[in-house]
């Protein structure tokens, strides 16, 4: 059973909007809704990145790197353009720098090795419709070439 608030506030984050509903139907099941508070620390530099933050609208988030003396400096703000957590690193790798909460508010939370779960489905798909739109391209572009 999928969480209501789930369901209200998927498309609030642009990148979850973007998600095709046949490839929403495995992510949802497991997405839970959160209420990030200001200075949370998402996860830290080191460890490994098992949890993917997926901010709303007006929550946001800041990536800090923390330098051998201490020092630190942002390195990227996140809002509900992106996500915060393991997307590219597949959870595999730990994180380079800290994930802090620098606008309170709401989030939609899911383990990265259910998106690594979901990944093959949703790029498939994605594949074979660049595909089709490639050959339509390249028939189109042939077509205005005569």
């Amino acid at each position: 059973m999928v969480d209501q608030n789930v369901k209200r506030h998927w498309s609030e984050n642009r990148i979850l909007a973007a998600v095709p509903a046949i490839d929403r139907a495995l992510l949802e099941p497991y997405s839970e809704f959160v209420e990030l508070a200001p200075g949370q620390v998402l996860f830290e530099p080191e460890e490994d990145v098992v949890i993917t933050h997926f901010p709303l609208t007006g929550t946001m988030a800041g990536l800090i790197v923390v330098l051998e003396d201490g020092r630190t400096a942002e390195a990227a703000s996140i809002g509900r353009e992106g996500a915060i957590g393991g997307i590219v690193s597949a959870g595999q790798k730990p994180a380079f720098c800290r994930a802090v909460t620098q606008i309170a508010g709401p989030a939609l939370r899911i383990e990265t090795a259910r998106i690594e779960v979901a990944k093959p489905a949703v790029f498939g798909r994605a594949r074979s419709l660049c595909s089709v739109r490639g050959r339509v391209a390249r028939a189109s572009y042939a077509i205005c070439s005569l």
